[in-house]
């Protein structure tokens, strides 16, 4: 696992995230895929999502999770 991978991964599991207060783990979230995604956005129940367009011709995928499930 390269560096800044590892800081990402230990700094969410060292950031609290119970059932109705994600909000600092998702900041963590949304602080880094926004090095690598091209749109980030978060509503105003709290979802935060991730948008990578890749390639025209690819296949469409999706990943979910819940940040109090982390």
């Amino acid at each position: 696992m390269h560096e800044r991978g590892r800081t990402f991964l230990e700094d969410l599991l060292a950031t609290a995230s119970p059932s109705g207060f994600e909000t600092p783990s998702q900041r963590v979230w949304t602080d880094y895929v926004r090095g690598f995604a091209d749109d980030v956005t978060v509503d105003a129940y709290g979802n935060a999502v991730a948008v990578h367009e890749g390639d025209p011709g690819a296949p469409t995928i999706a990943l979910s999770g819940h940040a109090d499930e982390i």
